[in-house]
């Protein structure tokens, strides 16, 4: 069952917390997080500002107040394909939670994707996303 907006966002916040991250209701695609020779040498994968599997999506910077990571909770769909291309493409990494229908708006039924830098490191989870 899915939960109010502002339950889905106090879950970001606290996601963010654990991770020392801090989310921001400003939106950035992917190619904010790709370093300068990624940007440059790759063409707007995306149309219109939507890029593959951008569903549910948060956006944390860190302490530095860059954008660090971005956070999809995508349909199933066949664009994951896509998304692990583009991130692929723009040296970004995916994690996975061990429960990988761990949605925070949808729990049990929607996968919750983190694209990160690769310097992101080590992706604590919520409790709730590891059962």
């Amino acid at each position: 069952m899915p939960i109010t907006p502002e339950q889905w966002w106090e879950k970001l916040v606290a996601f963010g917390e654990l991770n020392g991250l801090v989310v921001t209701a400003k939106p950035f695609d992917p190619h904010a997080l790709a370093g300068p020779e990624a940007r440059r040498s790759l063409p707007l994968y995306y149309e219109a500002g939507r890029w593959p599997a951008a569903d549910n999506v948060g956006y944390f910077l860190n302490s530095d107040v860059e954008p660090i990571a971005i956070t999809t909770e995508p349909s199933p769909s066949d664009e994951l394909a896509d998304l692990q291309t583009l991130t692929r493409l723009l040296r970004l990494t995916i994690h996975v939670p061990p429960n990988p229908r761990a949605s925070l708006l949808h729990p049990g039924w929607r996968p919750f994707l983190v694209i990160a830098r690769p310097s992101f490191g080590r992706v604590r989870w919520l409790q709730e996303q590891l059962d």
